[in-house]
């Protein structure tokens, strides 16, 4: 059951301000297994209110008392979940949530070795959270895994580097003020560039979707031939 002090203590792992020996002392007092593989869970409410997120909050330790928990924000809590049970505990919670009221995104973290790595798996879930909302998903349960590239260059999007690298890219934001050509590249990519496929995806005829591609490269001179220039608009997809 979440306490003040169980709090503290997990809003503490997730900054990464503890010491090991710290973490160690406090794990054993909170009845924690340091050395345990976990992944933290961020779960965001949708259309949150005081009232929603106290429910769900009351859900999870009434159901899964032995998880630490923290709330981080108006309409998002943390857990601390250990590998063995997530499939399952995820399941579990879908199943047993019968609130037609509350409903709720879950993004899971990178799986990391023990509690002094917390932190990690934390910001690996918060970069996903952020890309999977920037690109609309829909999916109800996101994985690290499903955006590994951008979620881990998320810090690297915002560097100088990035910054001189993606400056062409530029010119299409600047122009593509709707961002259809924007749409159609990263739906381009997404499949695995069989112009096909992402057409379909984009309920557009393969002619239209070659036409806006033809389209981007006029506007940022940067070329699909071209191994390093695709991968500068394969960037620019992901991290815009």
């Amino acid at each position: 059951m979440a306490t003040p002090l169980s709090e503290e203590f997990v809003r503490a792992l997730l900054k990464g301000s503890l010491s090991t020996a710290e973490i160690q002392q406090q794990a054993v007092f909170f009845g924690q297994d340091f050395a345990k593989p976990l992944s933290v869970m961020v779960i965001k409410i949708h259309g949150s209110t005081a009232e929603k997120l106290q429910r769900l909050i009351d859900f999870f330790e009434h159901y899964f008392p032995s998880l630490l928990t923290a709330v981080i924000g108006l309409d998002k809590i943390a857990l601390l979940n250990h590998l063995s049970n997530e499939k399952s505990l995820i399941r579990n919670a879908l199943n047993k949530l019968n609130d037609p009221d509350i409903s709720f995104k879950t993004v899971v973290g990178l799986a990391v070795e023990n509690l002094s790595q917390t932190h990690i798996s934390y910001q690996t879930a918060c970069h996903t959270l952020n890309y999977a909302e920037q690109i609309q998903s829909r999916k109800q349960i996101i994985h690290f895994e499903d955006f590994k590239l951008p979620a881990l260059l998320h810090s690297f999007s915002h560097s100088w580097e990035a910054k001189t690298l993606l400056s062409p890219f530029q010119a299409l934001l600047v122009s593509d003020k709707k961002q259809v050509l924007l749409k159609s590249l990263r739906y381009y990519f997404f499949a695995n560039c069989d112009l096909d496929h992402a057409a379909k995806k984009l309920f557009i005829h393969p002619n239209t979707l070659r036409y806006r591609l033809e389209k981007i490269e006029q506007i940022t001179g940067l070329s699909f031939n071209n191994i390093e220039q695709k991968f500068v608009l394969y960037l620019g997809a992901v991290l815009s």
